[in-house]
């Protein structure tokens, strides 16, 4: 089977900045395409799934940990496009699902070992068996891992960032709970989940679909200038259903004068609820000024 070239890129730019056989830099590093992945959400996303009834709905995620995902399945969702701007994040989320998949609870646990920093330990994927998971990764992304990581062979612990991390990192409660566990389990099997390369602060994105729900994690507090936010919004808005929502995590709260100009409809802890109908109206009476 011919492999895919941006997997060859991928592959490439993956080995140079994990120490695998690469000797030179390559030219086509681009520092916000690729970067370290984060090994799990630092989000509370257990309470925004919970928050909305997504039963065989349609989700847009950001991709990042591949925590979003996991939670847009365990709250019913059927079809789920993640995206993101960093290209590894889409092999680092399918390789998390793929070993969710294969094991139960107990077993999918043995495959983390605890990564200790000066402020904090961190679960990180450790001995991974591509053999065994093999059954639910693509050819791509089975290519991918293979290339990296040898059968039972420890992953390189540059692949992560840390940032936004405090103390003991916690795995979230789908890890610790053998009924969520199960029940995501049993929702993959009727979910479709898609995996786009994807800046959405660029101006006219064209989104792959519909959705019902938006999980933009804390995407508007990345940039520092609002027409980078603002081009985040309108993409979001224009494929939104009619009672869509985006929710965005408000981390530092750096965007939160740019979130007070626009329709802010309900608030979760430190997650702002957005409704596509405030943002129509709004952003609609903006442009106009």
């Amino acid at each position: 089977m011919v492999i895919n070239k941006d997997v060859e890129k991928d592959l490439l730019i993956a080995k140079y900045m994990l120490n695998i056989e690469s000797n030179h830099i390559p030219w086509c590093i681009d520092n916000k395409e690729y970067g370290a992945v984060y090994p799990w959400s630092n989000e509370r996303l257990e309470c925004y799934f919970n928050y909305l009834n997504q039963e065989d709905k349609n989700a847009l995620a950001i991709t990042s940990s591949g925590d979003h995902v996991i939670y847009a399945a365990l709250a019913g969702n059927k079809l789920i496009d993640a995206c993101d701007i960093n290209r590894f994040a889409k092999y680092y989320s399918a390789l998390k699902i793929a070993l969710l998949l294969t094991y139960d609870i107990k077993n999918f646990k043995k495959h983390f070992k605890t990564k200790k920093t000066r402020i904090l330990k961190i679960p990180i994927l450790n001995k991974i068996d591509l053999y065994e998971i093999k059954e639910f990764l693509t050819y791509d992304e089975l290519y991918f891992w293979s290339n990296l990581i040898k059968r039972k062979h420890f992953i390189n612990s540059s692949l992560y960032r840390y940032d936004g991390f405090f103390g003991t990192v916690i795995m979230p409660d789908y890890v610790r709970n053998e009924q969520l566990y199960q029940k995501f389990q049993r929702n993959l099997e009727t979910c479709e989940i898609t995996y786009y390369d994807m800046d959405l602060s660029q101006e006219n994105i064209a989104l792959p679909n519909k959705y019902d729900c938006i999980y933009l994690s804390n995407v508007l507090e990345t940039f520092y200038q609002d027409i980078d936010r603002l081009n985040v919004i309108n993409n979001c808005q224009n494929e939104l259903n009619e009672d869509g929502k985006i929710i965005t995590y408000r981390f530092n709260h750096c965007s939160d004068y740019f979130l007070r100009k626009y329709g802010v409809e309900d608030t979760i802890g430190s997650a702002l609820i957005l409704s596509n109908k405030k943002y129509i109206k709004t952003l609609g009476s903006k442009s106009n000024k």
